[in-house]
């Protein structure tokens, strides 16, 4: 039994190491959100931004349309999946824990997860519909990069020294 529940843990724990870094990788647009974050505002809010890309008052209205729905539906998917994150927790910490129980609680917090990174890809698509290729190709240009060592650094200044970028006294 007790070789049985260490299993299963090994089961939840790979499930959950390879679904929450997935879902955390979503670019601008739709990132997933958790708790309270002080992120910029939206590209389209930024009137500099908005200026630069030439977005029309149309534009502006379908990406905030967009934004309201991809937000419901977001928060409805996170209240679903904390709920079945503390079902897990519940059944992994029984200990007559059934094989059964605690593999389908895992899977539908895979699940969940997966729908969160889907609907993220999906809101993201839909942004870039409302752009023309132009504008996407200069927002492109306008957003500080993503990826491993492309970062501000920890001052926001540049890639900082520790990313093999200058001392920001440098620049």
């Amino acid at each position: 039994m007790k070789r049985n529940l260490i299993g299963i843990l090994f089961v939840v724990v790979m499930i959950l190491g390879l679904a929450l870094p997935a879902a955390a990788q979503m670019g601008p647009g739709g990132p997933p959100r958790q708790g309270p974050r002080h992120q910029p505002p939206p590209f389209w809010r930024d009137a500099e931004t908005a200026q630069a890309l030439g977005l029309s008052e149309e534009q502006i209205n379908s990406l905030e349309d967009l934004a309201y729905t991809f937000r419901g539906q977001e928060i409805t998917l996170r209240a679903q999946l904390e709920t079945a994150q503390l079902e897990l927790e519940r059944a992994m910490q029984d200990s007559a824990a059934n094989e059964q129980t605690v593999l389908k609680a895992a899977r539908k917090v895979a699940d969940l997860q997966g729908q969160l990174f889907v609907l993220g890809a999906e809101h993201q698509l839909k942004v870039r519909k409302v752009l023309t290729a132009d504008q996407w190709k200069k927002l492109e240009t306008l957003r500080p990069p993503h990826g491993p060592g492309q970062g501000r650094g920890r001052n926001h200044e540049g890639p900082g020294r520790d990313r093999g970028g200058p001392p920001p006294d440098a620049e």
